[in-house]
């Protein structure tokens, strides 16, 4: 994974990456990434949209696909405050279970 100013990028292997890549509004609400992308915003205040990506890389032939999509500081903290928020509960409310083995 990488991150230039304002880009988020996200390194990925595949089979069949026309078949399984995100789309750019998947990407857009993909909670990786969005964690990804709130943590560059805290610590550069001057951003208001990032751009966020998935590179593709074929591992059955060379070839290489790009999705990205530039995301509005707003449109991530509502995301921030609405699912992504349920999401991390539920994942931290599970950590936090009892292991049973």
């Amino acid at each position: 994974d990488a991150y230039t100013k304002g880009i988020v990028i996200d390194h990925k292997t595949s089979s069949d990456p026309d078949l399984r890549a995100l789309t750019p509004d998947q990407l857009a609400n993909d909670l990786q990434m969005t964690i990804y992308a709130n943590h560059c915003l805290a610590q550069d205040p001057s951003l208001e949209q990032i751009t966020l990506a998935h590179a593709y890389y074929h591992t059955k032939r060379p070839a290489f696909k790009v999705v990205k999509i530039k995301v509005s500081r707003d449109r991530l903290y509502a995301q921030r405050n609405g699912a992504t928020c349920d999401h991390l509960d539920r994942l931290f409310h599970s950590a936090r279970a009892p292991i049973v083995l």
